[in-house]
């Protein structure tokens, strides 16, 4: 896989647990924050299948629902779904599935998976923007940006996904390609964010 190296490096720059799998779905990398989450040694993880996470109960629908889209159809998949760490305790987590094609029009070499424990969706949004940024093999096959962002987790308001993208230290050009709105619109919010709340008056006694 091209430039596999270069995507190795930038995993070990975020606080989000990720993998990577090769074409077949078997793990071939994860980055120390994964490695830390599930309680798991990297040489306990090369050569497996990402299954390996399945619990033995409950949650089987969304992992035929992931695997299906993202690795059978070779297209990005997200959603909310149950995972079990080493010692089998539950890990409720927000997962994102991102193929990795060397060229737009081959079928993926790979796949990226990144994830968040459910509860701190928010933070995956700035470690998803580091690697769309930096890496052209996550859009290399689904570009231009803004349309790999249904894979970002929800959060309250498009006004506070701004100002939140914002304090991550991303421009208003590089928010408003990913949103698909205008740098204007950007530059309002962070504005608007910046001028102080009125005082409320008293009502009179």
């Amino acid at each position: 896989m091209n430039h596999l190296a270069s995507i190795k490096r930038l995993l070990d720059t975020i606080s989000s647990p990720a993998t990577i799998t090769n074409g077949d779905n078997i793990f071939i990398y994860a980055n120390q924050a994964f490695l830390d989450y599930y309680k798991y040694k990297l040489a306990d993880i090369i050569g497996v299948s990402p299954r390996i996470l399945q619990p033995l109960k409950g949650s089987k629908e969304s992992y035929r629902e992931s695997f299906q889209v993202a690795i059978t159809q070779h297209r990005p998949w997200s959603g909310f779904i149950q995972n079990i760490d080493s010692s089998q305790n539950q890990c409720a987590v927000y997962l994102c599935i991102i193929p990795l094609r060397p060229m737009p029009t081959m079928r993926a070499a790979g796949f990226l998976g990144i994830s968040t424990p459910v509860g701190n969706e928010v933070k995956l949004i700035g470690d998803i923007f580091t690697l769309l940024i930096n890496a052209s093999e996550l859009t290399s096959s689904d570009a231009p940006l803004q349309k790999l962002t249904h894979l970002l987790p929800k959060v309250p308001s498009r006004q506070n996904q701004i100002l939140r993208l914002a304090e991550l230290g991303y421009t208003s050009k590089t928010i408003a390609a990913a949103l698909g709105i205008t740098p204007s619109t950007v530059n309002v919010v962070r504005w608007k964010a910046r001028q102080p709340v009125p005082a409320k008056k008293k009502r009179p006694g």
